[in-house]
């Protein structure tokens, strides 16, 4: 959603159904990874940083399958990009599925990168010290984000909105 307000602003037809094919291509790779590990989806909620799809609780379910499932919508993004640039195909198209992989592999927990971190961390003796050294790089990557955008590149302005309302949000409980 967050993204979904900042393409319009291209006012592209092709960017926009670039982006939103790249959005259900990263869905897509997410559901079939479930479909092969043999894990239900219970639910989907459309959430302000994208859809969340819950997953069947399972305990007898090993980490590396959640792992798998997880970062199965980043992967399919890097592979179409990978594909599209070898054939020097769609370069717009192709620079989202790139975004859209990078973006989600973040370590926000609304995100895929936060989620498979999660799974390392919770309940883990160092998960106090996980929390604050990943509280350190988001606030990082959100000062080198404004740092560049006032002595380098305008453009980047809503990424670093993006990323301290991501922050903002890990750190609030509703």
């Amino acid at each position: 959603m967050l993204f979904n307000a900042l393409i319009f602003l291209s006012k592209e037809n092709g960017t926009i159904l670039s982006f939103y094919t790249a959005c259900i291509l990263h869905e897509l790779g997410h559901i079939f990874a479930a479909f092969i590990s043999k894990r239900k989806i219970t639910s989907i909620d459309f959430m302000g940083s994208g859809i969340c799809m819950i997953l069947k609780k399972n305990a007898a379910s090993p980490v590396k399958q959640e792992l798998f499932v997880l970062l199965s919508g980043p992967a399919f993004n890097l592979f179409i990009f990978a594909f599209c640039k070898s054939a020097n195909l769609f370069p717009v198209f192709r620079t989202i599925n790139l975004a859209l992989s990078v973006y989600n592999l973040l370590p926000y927990k609304q995100l895929d990168g936060g989620s498979a971190i999660s799974l390392f961390t919770l309940g883990a003796s160092g998960e106090r010290t996980a929390e604050k050294i990943l509280t350190a790089v988001k606030l990082g990557f959100s000062a080198i984000l404004f740092t560049l955008f006032i002595f380098k590149e305008r453009a980047l302005f809503p990424l670093f909105l993006i990323s301290v309302i991501l922050f903002i949000s890990d750190h609030t409980k509703f």
